[in-house]
């Protein structure tokens, strides 16, 4: 079922030119950044421009190509009528959901993945590397990559949790667009309220902030933030899987 979601979505025009859009930003971006730094407004070095693109990637752009692709894979399945074929088959409609959330889990990391790969190779290719200097530790460029990777990696993972709560909506409501602005409204209010007093859900944003500020990651207090927010995620992408079965085994497959 799976490779089966795969095979049929990662094909799609869609995929590509959602992937298309955020290469877009990225030399938008790198034009930008390169002509402050060739003119002297700024001097940047291959890790100043890594964090810069892959923020703005993942706070602003990552999270809307999640939710478009993530609803429209669902509610195109009632528009296309085709979410029937597996059930006929004889797939249970829990295989039909876990093959969307593998979906939606797949495709948040590609989006990821994809754009890191190019900010690499433009990171490298124009600006210098150097070592990097965090608090009172110098850290080498290797460990500055494997940072910022790890940072993006946790990200998308916070991420694909909205991208599975536009397949809820739009398991509810079968409509992309309302599906995906719904679970972006939920993702910039996350997003806005993360630096609030005593915020359950503050945790998930604190690694990444300590993976690209903190001088020393073997730090026990960073091991429990890890731990916290692992919990936090945990916790919360279970609700929403529970929420997704109990609205789509309580619908009827009907189309109008």
């Amino acid at each position: 079922m799976i490779r089966a979601e795969l095979k049929k979505y990662f094909q799609t025009r869609l995929f590509w030119v959602l992937n298309a859009v955020g290469l877009g930003l990225l030399v938008i971006y790198s034009l930008l950044v390169t002509g402050m730094e060739r003119v002297g407004l700024q001097q940047v070095t291959a890790f100043d421009y890594l964090i810069g693109s892959v923020n703005i990637y993942v706070t602003s752009l990552l999270p809307v190509l999640v939710c478009l692709f993530a609803a429209y894979a669902f509610a195109s399945e009632y528009q296309w009528r085709t979410l029937m074929i597996p059930l006929v088959e004889g797939r249970s409609r829990s295989a039909v959901l876990w093959g969307k959330a593998a979906l939606c889990a797949l495709t948040t990391l590609a989006f990821a993945a994809i754009y890191l790969i190019f900010a690499l190779g433009f990171a490298f290719g124009l600006f210098s590397a150097q070592d990097m200097l965090l608090e009172n530790r110098v850290i080498s460029p290797l460990e500055a990559v494997l940072r910022i990777a790890t940072a993006t990696a946790w990200i998308a993972l916070i991420t694909f949790v909205f991208g599975l709560a536009a397949m809820v909506l739009a398991a509810r409501f079968r409509h992309p667009l309302l599906a995906s602005a719904g679970s972006l409204l939920l993702f910039f209010i996350f997003l806005m309220t993360a630096d609030v007093r005593r915020n359950p859900f503050a945790p998930l944003l604190q690694v990444p902030r300590l993976l690209v500020q903190s001088a020393n990651l073997s730090d026990p207090a960073f091991g429990l933030t890890v731990l916290q927010g692992v919990g936090v995620w945990v916790a919360v992408t279970g609700v929403i899987l529970g929420v997704f079965f109990i609205v789509f085994h309580r619908q009827d497959i009907v189309f109008e």
